[in-house]
């Protein structure tokens, strides 16, 4: 059984890929840099950073963040390294 909050720390990280790709039209560039910067971010272990949360729901944060740059951005005019 999974704790009551996994839904709630599910849909931040499922928010943080909707933007880091910017598959929203009213996502913005600079959300888009965020969204990056946050899941790419190796040192943060506070609460709710991308680690802390990949911690939580049981996913390997290397794992997740290469996986998420091997895909290909499908919004055209955001490119992938920003």
């Amino acid at each position: 059984v999974r704790p009551p909050e996994y839904k709630l720390i599910l849909s931040v990280l499922y928010q943080a890929i909707i933007d880091y790709y910017g598959l929203v039209s009213t996502v913005t560039r600079a959300e888009t840099r965020e969204a990056r910067a946050w899941i790419d971010n190796e040192h943060a272990h506070e609460s709710w950073s991308c680690r802390w949360i990949c911690d939580h729901l049981g996913l390997d944060h290397p794992s997740l963040k290469k996986a998420l740059k091997k895909a290909i951005a499908p919004h055209p005019q955001i490119p992938h390294n920003l």
